[in-house]
């Protein structure tokens, strides 16, 4: 029965747009709305950065280009 489990195909159920960005685009989005992300270790993760990454996304993601972009890429991301 395992075998059979894992061999269906999965989909994600619940994923926050702000947790799945592209590294490339969360970078790109913050340097062109100036805002500064150095302070952010991209790399050490924890609750406090986390809250510090979903605020940059929450100032950067202000009109419906910049949602459907990033909605897409999502989309792309999870179809690989």
């Amino acid at each position: 029965m395992f075998e059979d489990c894992y061999a269906i195909p999965k989909i994600e159920l619940h994923a926050h747009i702000g947790g799945c960005l592209r590294a490339e685009t969360f970078m790109e989005l913050a340097m062109n709305s100036g805002i500064d992300i150095d302070h952010i270790d991209f790399y050490n993760v924890n609750i406090k950065s986390a809250f510090e990454i979903f605020s940059v996304v929450g100032r950067v993601l202000t009109d419906l280009e910049t949602l459907y972009r990033i909605v897409r890429e999502i989309i792309e991301d999870y179809a690989k």
